[in-house]
């Protein structure tokens, strides 16, 4: 058997959440398997407590590929071919020094989209069994995907030169601390501390924009209205009006934790930068269409530097009335009830003209490339990196960044969310920008994770050398085949 030139371990799903799991299966089931370059891969699946296959603690392990056409309920009640379930003991004794893969495995890519996944389970991987995890580790995400701390790792950070600070102003609530009893002093609070109203409120550990909420967009548009002639009773009725949304949109914001974040509502145009960790001395371009693997592949070099996507992400918002993303513009429901991702309304920019779309070319399409103006990108570009470098974000990051342009003459960007995830899909939204960009985004994803990876001689060095004692057979776990592929796990 030749020896595969990279083995990786995805690891999928979420034990706590059904909607986590079947957002992390979606993306896990797209993502690079690079088999032509010989990679080897291997697929864990933490399952929720839903199906027959439900219980406490228990691991789908898959070999090769998750079928395109399997679908997370049919694996979920145990109709799907060649897949073990294991408890999650077990599969972490796969993983420890006793036990090991036909393959010792080199790298882990996590596909977990909820707060164990993002956190506990990188940690677990990073810090207990010694193995490298491709993006932030599991320390970082602990700050980069609480909006609540990250808001306050990023609050001393500056605009380059004078300027205010890089986050929008705002402040968090704790469900039980009277907020919900005496909401006419939340509400001006909201109008001293985050700018007043339309406000957004955010569940600080969710994703997907779960629990987010733009308040008072009507009654800042019924104040416009009536002006300043507005009586006593219609200003009262808007009071009353902006009360009942709050205290609505606060109630869903609490089913998904204890803390509420407010934050001022930026108007304005939104955007997504990213940046990838090279060489000190390389660059991105040297991943454009036609220049030879050879000169593509990563150096050994001790110092790096972030290099920007010199293309972005910009997500044109077209409700007036919601002018935000809202959860339906992430994900949807197929005609099955499977997740389907949503196909948003954004278009790529950049302010390097070789990247642009031709004045005289079709710029209709959504793959055309729009002018954006140079020193606006480069200022977000340079306050992506502050934030990067800020949060640890390793190899790669994303981030959301609205752009305040009340005053024409000088928009000033705001970092709204540290979004350092990549699923290593097609349609990843680093990869659609590397795309967008001309370069060669699978070589750029294989050179990262070769990068991350343990050498082998690493790889077989974490794992026990003693001879592995096959395990006992094991039959079919609620309708799904394990015979045979348990012992080929080990």
């Amino acid at each position: 058997m030749t020896s595969p030139s990279l083995t990786v371990l995805h690891l999928v799903g979420s034990g706590d959440s059904q909607f986590y799991f079947e957002c992390s299966f979606l993306y896990a089931k797209n993502v690079c398997r690079f088999v032509e370059e010989n990679v080897k891969n291997y697929f864990a699946l933490l399952l929720p407590d839903a199906g027959p296959l439900a219980g406490p603690g228990r691991v789908a392990l898959i070999e090769d590929e998750i079928p395109s056409e399997l679908s997370a309920g049919e694996l979920l009640d145990g109709l799907a071919e060649n897949v073990t379930v294991v408890s999650v003991s077990a599969f972490l004794g796969l993983m420890g020094h006793d036990r090991h893969f036909r393959h010792p495995i080199q790298l882990v890519i996590p596909h977990m989209f909820d707060r164990a996944g993002m956190t506990t389970w990188r940690m677990l991987m990073e810090d207990v069994l010694h193995l490298p995890v491709a993006g932030m580790s599991g320390a970082s995400n602990v700050v980069g995907q609480d909006k609540t701390a990250t808001r306050l790792a990023l609050g001393q950070l500056r605009r380059p030169g004078v300027g205010p600070g890089l986050v929008p102003r705002g402040f968090a609530i704790r469900q039980g601390d009277g907020a919900m009893e005496d909401l006419a002093t939340l509400m001006e609070r909201v109008r001293e501390e985050a700018g007043g109203f339309p406000v957004m409120i955010k569940s600080p550990l969710e994703d997907n924009s779960r629990g987010v909420h733009l308040v008072g967009k009507s009654y800042e548009r019924g104040k416009r209205e009536l002006g300043p002639a507005a009586s006593g009773e219609q200003l009262q009725k808007l009071e009353k009006e902006l009360t009942a949304e709050l205290r609505e949109k606060l109630e869903d914001v609490f089913k998904y934790g204890d803390v509420a974040l407010f934050e001022e509502f930026i108007l304005g145009r939104e955007f997504r930068c990213g940046v990838i960790e090279q060489a000190h001395g390389a660059g991105l371009e040297r991943y454009s269409a036609g220049t030879p693997s050879a000169d593509k592949a990563t150096t050994d070099a001790a110092e790096t530097h972030l290099a920007p996507i010199p293309i972005m992400l910009e997500y044109v918002m077209t409700n007036p009335d919601m002018p935000i993303r809202t959860a339906a513009d992430k994900l949807s429901k197929g005609e099955q009830g499977q997740m389907v991702m949503t196909k948003c309304t954004r278009r790529y920019v950049s302010c390097r003209p070789d990247k642009c779309t031709k004045p005289d070319a079709v710029t209709d399409n959504d793959q055309a490339v729009h002018p954006i103006e140079a020193a606006l990108q480069e200022e977000i570009e340079a306050i992506v990196r502050q934030a990067h470098e800020a949060l640890g974000c390793g190899s790669y990051s994303l981030f959301d960044v609205r752009v305040d342009d009340t005053d024409p003459s000088r928009p000033r960007p705001y970092l709204l969310e540290c979004c350092a995830f990549w699923s290593f899909t097609p349609v990843s939204a680093i990869s659609l920008m590397l795309k967008a960009s001309g370069l060669d985004w699978e070589r750029v994803v294989l050179d990262l994770w070769r990068g991350m990876a343990l050498d082998e001689g690493a790889a077989n060095a974490r794992v026990s050398r003693a001879a592995v004692a096959k395990a006992p057979s094991r039959g079919a776990v609620n309708g799904t085949s394990a015979e045979g592929s348990y012992n080929e796990w080990i």
